[in-house]
């Protein structure tokens, strides 16, 4: 059964009329909307495809004349049209290296040309010093031989090479130098030991003498550097042979050691400086005491001299004593720098035994005697004329006398340090004074050294 339709009847042409207002409306805003959104091209475009169809039509229609609006309207199907999207560019980040790291500066290199900065540091010596300031030679039976030259060195890269240049001196002259090299023993030292007992030979013909040496270092670079500078130090050496048969054992022994000043001696032209420095020593047990002697050298930059001797004499009971005169040999080594004077005590029993102290070291400076300014010496007015009275018309003379004088004035006028000063009186002058005074300058040629004296001429009335 078909339901009714209540919908009212449109004609063919009806419709279409109806169609054409809607394209013409639509077409119409699609017109104004033109130039605000380029993205409805495409839209208008079909609009104006209808547009041309409702034309077309219109004209075929021109007959008709009625249209009927109650016609119902004949199904229509509608097609889906799919927006045309505009593409939008999208934004893809820079990627970022987080796990990159910055390049280190060459280190150790000359920036304007890459090359390695050159070494042109020399190493620098803190310390160099001998174990013992006293061996022997010609016999290992009388005490030590061997000693050890110890150096502290460091440099900016490192210490590639240490020797030690010595050789053995004595009266008659001495050796060749030798060369030993130092081996590191950790924390910027170096050491060698040299044995003189095996080394001396006959260089020093038995007799005692000093072993010179010096040390120098050198780096990868070729840098060197010594010390000392100047003279070499030095180590006493002491012949066996010269002491006769080996000594026994001492049976002695120190109980004290001083020496006065405590606080350094001094060498050289001295006003009130010390120059002598007494040594006491308290040795035991007295009645096995044979002798005492002082064994001393100087030592400094210059280098070292070499050991002198003074006999001890008994000061009191078990008490020994001697004196050090700087003045007589320390100039002939030190030169004129300060230094240390290094002295042991040797001490000697019935039997021939020996017994050596440590080494005790003594600053020691040099003096220059004080120029003290010369002495001020005053002249001596040895007689100037006493005042005197006389008449108008009379002669005035007045005589004067000076010794040890470097310049004399009579009235502000230079004189000789003797003369004589001769005028008269006018005979319209009187009831008058006249001062005459005598300047002397004595050793210092000025007013320092002044000395004065006057002499007043009374002029009477007529």
């Amino acid at each position: 059964m078909n339901t009714p339709n209540n919908h009212p009847a449109f004609s063919i042409k009806q419709i279409l009329f109806i169609i054409m207002l809607m394209a013409v409306t639509i077409s119409a805003c699609s017109l104004s909307s033109l130039t605000s959104a380029v993205a409805t091209v495409d839209a208008d475009a079909a609009a104006a495809t209808v547009n041309a169809a409702v034309v077309a039509t219109i004209a075929a229609e021109t007959t008709e004349t009625a249209v009927s609006l109650t016609t119902t309207p004949a199904e229509t199907t509608e097609t889906a049209v799919s927006p045309t999207t505009t593409p939008v560019a999208s934004f893809t980040p820079s990627p970022t290296n987080d796990s990159a790291t910055a390049t280190p500066a060459p280190t150790g290199q000359n920036e304007s040309n890459g090359q390695a900065a050159a070494d042109t540091t020399a190493p620098v010596f803190s310390t160099v010093d001998a174990s013992d300031a006293l061996v022997y030679y010609n016999g290992d039976s009388c005490g030590r031989t061997a000693v050890t030259i110890q150096a502290t060195i460091t440099d900016d890269v490192g210490v590639e090479q240490v020797w030690v240049n010595y050789r053995f001196m004595g009266d008659a002259g001495g050796g060749d130098w030798r060369q030993m090299n130092l081996t590191a023993v950790g924390n910027n030292r170096y050491e060698a030991t040299i044995d003189a007992a095996q080394m001396v030979g006959n260089e020093l013909q038995g007799e005692d003498g000093v072993m010179q040496y010096q040390v120098f270092a050198e780096d990868a670079a070729g840098n060197g550097n010594s010390m000392p500078q100047g003279h070499p130090y030095g180590v006493e050496l002491v012949s066996c042979s010269v002491l006769g048969d080996p000594p026994q054992p001492s049976s002695l022994s120190f109980s004290s050691i001083i020496h006065v000043p405590t606080m350094g001696i001094f060498y050289g032209q001295c006003n009130n400086d010390p120059t002598l420095l007494n040594v006491q020593a308290g040795i035991d047990p007295l009645d096995q005491i044979a002798s005492a002697q002082i064994l001393y050298h100087y030592e400094n930059a210059m280098g070292v001299s070499p050991t002198y001797t003074v006999d001890m004499f008994q000061l009191g009971i078990g008490e020994y004593a001697g004196d050090i005169d700087t003045a007589v040999k320390a100039a002939d080594t030190m030169g004129t720098e300060d230094g240390v004077l290094s002295y042991f005590v040797r001490a000697i029993d019935n039997n021939g035994g020996i017994l050596d102290s440590s080494q005790i070291d003594v600053l020691l400076y040099h003096c220059v005697p004080l120029e003290l300014p010369p002495a001020i010496q005053l002249p001596m007015i040895e007689y100037f004329d006493e005042s005197m009275v006389v008449n108008p018309g009379d002669t005035v003379f007045i005589e004067w006398n000076v010794i040890d004088a470097c310049k004399v004035f009579l009235d502000d006028v230079e004189v000789n340090s003797r003369g004589t000063h001769v005028y008269a009186i006018p005979n319209n002058q009187a009831a008058l004074i006249y001062d005459h005074i005598l300047t002397a300058w004595g050793s210092t040629c000025d007013s320092n050294t002044q000395v004065e004296a006057s002499v007043t001429i009374q002029i009477l009335n007529n």
